[in-house]
């Protein structure tokens, strides 16, 4: 639990240094907490910044599998959120990298854990499951791993195992970021749990474009009719400023 609770304070005073550093300075892993950071502001430009980063390391190490991995995430946040116009392209080189930081190191949870979630979403479920389950044997402490565990294992079926490794993960990290909130309401709503769904996902209705469809779901489950209905047009509202970029949405594009 110390370990678990320590390690992101440990990279968060890394970075506040790194920060400082110009590019041919920085070490691997330092290149590794810039393009994570960039990464976590989820923006094409930000995407476009995380690379340049990656590629350092590689440069430096190329069998630095976490690069590997990184280069995946820009891809998979494209894929997942920004360029649908190229679904296809976005996806294949999401896997391709993931897979090559497998290769180059199979004893690193976070590749197992990032290509098991873009196999998931490819529905690729056997290889999917397989690949979550080696990331939480490699290390059942990383709360950040454990969160996306949550989602990867209801979205596979198994709701309380989702649930179980959200409250790990909120234990072990206590100055979370807010979408670990967003991931520990979706096993809850896939397990038919409607009012822990309620308290979670209320607690950060913003960590996500799809958060306030959760809230709707789950208002409508326990009744609130009224409530759910206002809810969903929010979430309407919100997926047309952050999926369409202010084009109204066709009546069943969100579902799609």
């Amino acid at each position: 639990n110390v370990v678990g609770a320590l390690a992101p304070r440990i990279d968060e005073a890394i970075l506040a240094g790194v920060r400082r550093k110009p590019l041919a300075d920085l070490s691997v892993y330092d290149c590794w907490l810039r393009a994570l950071e960039g990464l976590r502001r989820g923006t094409l430009e930000a995407h476009a910044e995380a690379r340049i980063y990656l590629e350092r390391a590689l440069e430096a190490d190329p069998d630095f599998a976490r690069a590997y991995s990184g280069m995946s995430l820009t891809y998979f946040n494209e894929w997942s959120c920004h360029a649908w116009d190229r679904w296809e392209d976005t996806a294949t080189e999401a896997q391709r990298w993931a897979e090559e930081a497998v290769r180059r190191d199979e004893t690193d949870h976070v590749t197992h854990a990032i290509l098991g979630r873009i196999l998931m979403y490819r529905r690729n479920f056997a290889r999917a499951e397989h690949h979550a389950d080696r990331a939480e044997a490699l290390n059942p402490n990383d709360a950040d791993m454990l969160a996306q565990g949550a989602v990867m294992h209801s979205a596979l079926g198994d709701a309380a195992r989702g649930i179980g490794e959200s409250r790990v993960a909120l234990s072990l990290n206590l100055l979370h970021d807010d979408w670990y909130f967003l991931y520990a309401a979706y096993p809850q709503l896939m397990a038919r749990q409607y009012q822990p769904a309620l308290d979670y996902a209320s607690r950060a209705p913003d960590a996500g474009t799809d958060v306030r469809a959760f809230l709707a779901v789950a208002l409508a489950r326990l009744g609130r009719r009224d409530e759910s209905a206002r809810m969903r047009e929010r979430f309407l509202l919100t997926f047309q400023r952050n999926i369409t970029h202010g084009r109204t949405p066709e009546p069943d594009e969100p579902v799609r």
